[in-house]
């Protein structure tokens, strides 16, 4: 598009010339006729090169987010996602296989191992009796980006969505728990 554009004002001959800084009224309609496809042709080579380096991130990282723990309310649950690179042994190439590795936080009352089914909060009652406790897991997040699994038999989840029908944005775990995105500036116990 931009060499047809080109070679339109070159054809044309709508490149600049002297006449464009003279006065006179048939020029300066040609002019500006010049000025607007040059920018056309500029337009047009500028934003290919942003557009490609501003592509949309890949799904996994809508998993990143702060979130309300429907069975433990209070508790502070986030997810940070990373993407790794390696590189294909039977190929040259380096950097050519991606995946998306995800770290989930969080906090909860009550001694390790108290179980998934428990719905305890981290509120000011809970923590007192139970004390608070920080942990973090490591997960896999699927290549099409809508499942992420911890490895552990209870954090593995689908991600939903209210632009495509669910119910709420956010997990729905394996055990039926939901975690929703936080869209608040509300702050759970135990957050930094």
């Amino acid at each position: 598009v931009l060499l047809f554009l080109w070679s339109i004002t070159a054809v044309n001959g709508l490149r600049p010339t002297p006449r464009c800084f003279s006065r006179a009224p048939s020029n300066e309609i040609i002019c500006r006729r010049n000025a607007v496809l040059r920018g056309f042709a500029l337009a047009f080579l500028i934003p290919a090169d942003e557009a490609l380096a501003k592509k949309a991130p890949p799904e996994a990282f809508r998993f990143m987010a702060d979130y309300d723990d429907q069975m433990h309310p209070l508790c502070k649950r986030h997810i940070e996602v990373r993407e790794i690179l390696s590189s294909d042994p039977k190929s040259n190439k380096a950097n050519t296989n991606k995946r998306y590795v995800a770290t989930l936080s969080g906090t909860d009352v009550g001694p390790v191992g108290i179980g998934q089914r428990v719905k305890i909060a981290c509120d000011d009652v809970s923590i007192e009796k139970y004390s608070l406790r920080s942990w973090n897991i490591e997960g896999a997040i699927s290549s099409d980006g809508q499942r992420i699994d911890a490895g552990d038999g209870i954090h593995e989840g689908t991600f939903n969505s209210v632009a495509q029908g669910a119910t709420f944005d956010g997990i729905r775990w394996k055990d039926g728990n939901r975690w929703i995105i936080n869209n608040t500036a509300k702050t759970p116990h135990g957050a930094d």
